[in-house]
């Protein structure tokens, strides 16, 4: 309240600083908010970031595996052939 009335005392001048002071808070609480918004996307995206490398490596697991199976059946059809 002491900042009111401060305004209050000097008259029109203060007036002034308190439409610049109200602007600026407005601007400055958009300002975070879209802050906070881009934070929860930056988040977000992380989030996604990491399910797409744990999926990469669950596929790749599973392809070395599959491949070191097709490298045994070839080695066995090999033996068996000769």
């Amino acid at each position: 309240m002491e900042g009111l009335s401060k305004r209050k005392k000097n008259g029109k001048l203060n007036f002034a600083s308190s439409i610049f002071l109200d602007d600026f808070e407005a601007r400055n609480s958009k300002q975070q908010s879209i802050i906070n918004d881009q934070q929860k996307l930056i988040e977000t995206l992380k989030d996604e970031q990491n399910k797409a490398k744990l999926f990469h490596d669950q596929q790749c697991a599973i392809l070395n595996e599959q491949s070191s199976c097709e490298k045994n059946e070839i080695k066995e059809v090999g033996k068996t052939t000769k």
